[in-house]
């Protein structure tokens, strides 16, 4: 603080209000980087809501709706009158079961949890299975092996029952993992505005402080020169400012003490000479009326003159003793 107050009592009045400015210039710029860091992070936030919550949980809608449109397809091929339909519907099949692995495949890429990648690799494997058995179960259909293929088929009700458990387990996996990004997001966000105030308050009192040191550093020697000036304008000439400071208010205060100065040895001086000049004047009267008599009128004459610097004199020693007492006050 002593350094600071020594930077402050060297530097101009322009550079103290310069400071100022560039004080809270920073501050405001600080406050709005900070601002727009945590704006950077909750956008962030919002982001990883969207990629690990929201997308994801769109994935396991698409693979559930391929899964339903991969049972029909199978199921109608099964049941088809003829052999193009038959045929159609077993493209379409394959056609849906390309898309439901590619779907699966972008859900395992995604930024999910271990949990979603077990759930999400256990439906890929009910999908493996319900696929062998569905093509065991039509070579049984086809060689007319029908026990066979009712056990065939209950096993596929089981797998397709096990498929559809794990999707919904997915599902609420991925619609929790939504829930904790957007919980995170929130928690960001009251972060950043405590962060941002709190920032923005000390920043304020560090700069409220500054500006009253400063402000002192400029206030307190124009009272000192004030109240010098009202000293001389009530006669005393004993008083000085004796700013320490190295600006433009310090040159003045120095300044003004040295006209004071000057002034008091110039008022002694006067002093000095008018308490000669009276004596003088007192002395020449009481000769001039001891040589007077027998002379006449013009005794008469020097006498008056005499009298009117005798009292010349005494008036002068007044003023001059009352102005020289009221100098030396204090």
């Amino acid at each position: 603080m002593g350094g600071f107050r020594k930077i402050m009592r060297s530097t101009s009045v322009t550079g103290k209000i310069a400071v100022i400015a560039v004080m809270t210039g920073l501050l405001a710029v600080g406050i709005g980087a900070l601002a727009l860091v945590q704006i950077g992070s909750v956008a962030n936030t919002a982001g990883a809501i969207y990629d690990r919550g929201l997308v994801p949980d769109q994935d396991v809608a698409k693979i559930r709706e391929t899964w339903f449109k991969i049972r029909h397809a199978s199921l109608s091929k099964a049941t088809a009158k003829t052999p193009e339909a038959a045929k159609t519907f077993h493209e379409m099949t394959a056609q849906y079961e390309a898309e439901i692995d590619r779907y699966v495949k972008d859900y395992l890429g995604r930024s999910i949890s271990a949990e979603q990648k077990e759930l999400a690799e256990t439906f890929h494997g009910y999908s493996t299975q319900y696929r062998e058995l569905r093509d065991k179960a039509d070579a049984q259909a086809a060689a007319g092996r029908m026990t066979e293929w009712e056990e065939t088929r209950t096993e596929i009700t089981m797998v397709s029952d096990g498929a559809l458990a794990t999707l919904d387990k997915l599902s609420t996996a991925s619609t929790a993992a939504a829930e904790e990004r957007l919980a995170d997001a929130r928690s960001t966000y009251r972060q950043s505005v405590l962060l941002v105030v709190a920032i923005a308050g000390i920043g304020l009192l560090l700069a409220t402080a500054l500006s009253i040191v400063v402000a002192r550093s400029i206030i307190k020697p124009l009272r000192c020169v004030r109240d010098v000036l009202n000293a001389v304008a009530d006669g005393d000439l004993t008083q000085s400012a004796e700013i320490d400071s190295d600006d433009e208010l310090g040159e003045m205060g120095a300044a003004l003490d040295k006209t004071v100065s000057t002034l008091h040895d110039v008022i002694q001086q006067i002093s000095g000479n008018a308490s000669d000049l009276s004596r003088v004047a007192r002395a020449g009267s009481s000769g001039d009326a001891a040589s007077g008599y027998g002379t006449g009128p013009r005794t008469v004459d020097l006498q008056g003159t005499d009298e009117q610097l005798a009292e010349m004199a005494d008036n002068l020693d007044t003023m001059i003793s009352l102005f020289v007492t009221r100098s030396n006050v204090s």
